[in-house]
């Protein structure tokens, strides 16, 4: 039993390093996300700034770049939002395997105990027949 729970937990460890390195990608997938919005922005910025001082036929063609960062925006929020789903699952399911890792090296440490405890009183009882056959010599 001893080694079937120790590799329960090796494969537990394994399996929360896992998951630990997915939301870490998902993570990283959001913060790359919140850049590009932020790049937009300020593109978006900086193009009405153009198209207000550029002259009237330059200036209409922000419309048709005002309606392709509207559609950007759109998909960078959709993203973002999916991933943060996608992150919320992932917590829950690091969560579950770490309670599934503790509960087993709950389960390792009692069986040690035992074990120690099982070897203490072996020991234990050897020193008492050590002890009796002594008394008994003495006597």
């Amino acid at each position: 039993m001893r080694r079937n729970l120790r590799s329960l937990i090796r494969l537990y460890a394994w399996q929360l390093d896992e998951e630990r390195r997915k939301l870490a990608e998902l993570l990283r997938t959001v913060e790359d996300l919140e850049r590009q919005g932020r790049a937009l922005e300020a593109e978006i910025v900086s193009e009405q700034r153009a198209a207000a001082n550029a002259p009237e036929e330059a200036g209409m063609a922000y419309g048709a770049y005002a309606e392709a960062a509207i559609e950007r925006r759109r998909r960078i929020a959709e993203s973002s939002a999916t991933v943060e789903t996608e992150i919320g699952a992932a917590r829950e399911r690091l969560r579950g395997t770490l309670r599934r890792l503790r509960s087993v090296e709950v389960a390792q440490e009692h069986a040690d105990r035992q074990m120690a405890l099982e070897a203490d009183r072996k020991a234990q009882n050897t020193l008492d027949d050590l002890a009796l056959q002594r008394h008994r010599r003495g006597s």
